[in-house]
């Protein structure tokens, strides 16, 4: 076998590999952009009902669906034309590349702490503990929300 066979092979190889691999990202994002889509949308349904709006475990809840449609809506396009159709919002200037790189990352991680304090919320409001049972409230709810967006903001700020 000849080394120019042997090269066109591998050659061929690897293209088939990036064609199969851009296919698999245009269909994993539009079906997590569906499939997130529909789930957000379910969330913000549901725990908008009058007896959910006074529990703040549900108020976790659906800031986590709130946080999630900035990832459906902001991350997963931008990733889509990056990584499906090779068309970079990144490449455009350094700072644009950290500012895209900061928001989304916040944006990712936002759910996944409103979904911890809701299930420090839950364990606060189970508790046999008088005083522990205050601290599920809506008034702390708020202060956390706020506390967490600026939190997760400052653990990412190393990005920029």
């Amino acid at each position: 076998m000849s080394s120019s066979n042997t090269t066109n092979d591998l050659a061929s190889a690897v293209s088939n590999v990036t064609q199969k691999t851009i296919m698999f990202t245009r269909y994993w994002c539009m079906t997590m952009f569906i499939l997130g889509l529909i789930g957000h949308s379910l969330n913000v349904c549901i725990f908008t009902r009058p007896a959910l709006r006074l529990n703040p475990c549900a108020r976790y809840f659906m800031a986590s669906a709130i946080a999630g449609y900035g990832v459906i809506f902001g991350v997963l396009p931008v990733r889509l034309l990056q990584f499906g159709y090779s068309r970079s919002l990144f490449l455009s200037s350094v700072t644009m590349c950290k500012m895209l790189t900061f928001l989304f990352s916040w944006a990712r991680i936002l759910p996944c702490w409103f979904i911890g304090l809701a299930s420090i919320d839950r364990f606060l409001c189970s508790s046999p503990s008088m005083r522990l049972r205050g601290w599920s409230s809506i008034r702390v709810f708020k202060y956390l929300i706020t506390l967490a967006i600026l939190f997760t903001g400052l653990t990412q700020m190393p990005i920029l």
